[in-house]
């Protein structure tokens, strides 16, 4: 996977990172939330990953669950801090059998993977992306799952308050994964005060 290291930090990417390095990124709570330990409880160890995955946090706790997972995310700190985080769980990741990468990468420009998943997660990657950018997205999410793949989505809705964060609606979820998802399950939320939902896909095949 290439890095965005190649090229000029993107407005959103400088963002992000200068969160990380000031440590004022609120969302990181070092947390696994319970849609995720829910999915993890009720299916069998694979190929998982996790798109925009921080500081690692959920790829390390689904590789201390027998998982092989590949963590994404472009803001350098936030991989440099999650490399370090595996490597202190290193043990318990062995003793369970699971294995995790991470990568510092563009999730809209991502080649096809050697392997696809079975699980993928995003906790509030997409919300963040550039309309323009998302069909790039939809495309690396297509690429990595396998047939009857579940893809566990977190998404914060529009926020007038904050303009510079384009936020993320239901019928643009359908409309982005429709072609290739079925959507089993919506749930909302009251986070940030303009609000957030869970959607559970499923890929098609």
């Amino acid at each position: 996977m290439s890095s965005p290291d190649d090229a000029p930090l993107s407005e959103e990417q400088k963002r992000f990172t200068d969160l990380y390095v000031s440590g004022d990124a609120r969302w990181d709570t070092g947390i696994s939330p319970p849609e995720l330990t829910e999915a993890i409880q009720s299916l069998s160890p694979g190929v998982a990953l996790d798109i925009g995955c921080g500081t690692g946090t959920n790829c390390i706790y689904m590789a201390e669950h027998g998982w092989n997972v590949t963590g994404i995310d472009f803001a350098q700190p936030a991989i440099d801090t999650a490399q370090a985080k595996i490597s202190s769980h290193a043990e318990t990741i062995a003793a369970a059998g699971g294995n995790v990468r991470v990568y510092c990468a563009d999730v809209t420009q991502i080649a096809e993977p050697a392997q696809r998943a079975q699980l993928l997660l995003d906790i509030g990657c997409l919300n963040g992306i550039p309309f323009a950018k998302r069909q790039g997205y939809a495309q690396t999410a297509q690429n990595f799952a396998a047939p009857g793949a579940l893809f566990l989505l977190y998404t914060h809705m529009p926020d007038p308050q904050f303009p510079g964060r384009p936020g993320c609606v239901p019928d643009e979820v359908d409309e982005l994964f429709g072609q290739n998802f079925t959507v089993e399950r919506r749930e909302f939320g009251e986070d940030r005060g303009a609000g957030s939902f869970w959607t559970w896909l499923r890929r098609k095949g």
